[in-house]
């Protein structure tokens, strides 16, 4: 019988192996890379912001990664920064659609948004 390595039985344990058995595989693989050894914790932070990336909400990643309070999920809000600008970007386009204002400069400014999410944005003179 397989089972999944994300299952959801209470009654049973994800992994079953040791905490000591996971410290050194994590070393011997870091090792093997040639990258820095992160902490078995640091994963689980890793985890979190992948699931925030994905799109999950803060109550369904506080439920997954056991958190007693989303307030503890929310400490990583600050990883995508980005999302309100591309939220207000699509309400924007939401609403241009709706009014057929599907104007040029609307274009312009999605685009401007997505550069300064990238990182590509040049500084425009004033």
């Amino acid at each position: 019988m397989s089972i999944a390595i994300y299952s959801e039985n209470k009654n049973r344990r994800i992994f079953t192996f040791s905490k000591y058995y996971l410290h050194h595989e994590m070393k011997r693989g870091a090792k093997a890379a040639g990258v820095k050894k992160i902490r078995l914790h640091d994963l689980r932070h890793s985890s979190c912001a992948l699931l925030i990336h994905l799109g999950y909400s803060p109550i369904q990643i506080a439920e997954r990664l056991g958190h007693e309070s989303i307030t503890i999920t929310e400490r990583y809000a600050h990883l995508y920064p980005s999302v309100q600008r591309q939220m207000a970007a699509s309400l924007d386009d939401a609403f241009r659609n709706k009014e057929g204002n599907d104007d040029e400069s609307g274009k312009n400014q999605k685009q401007d948004l997505q550069k300064a999410d990238n990182g590509t944005e040049t500084k425009k003179e004033e």
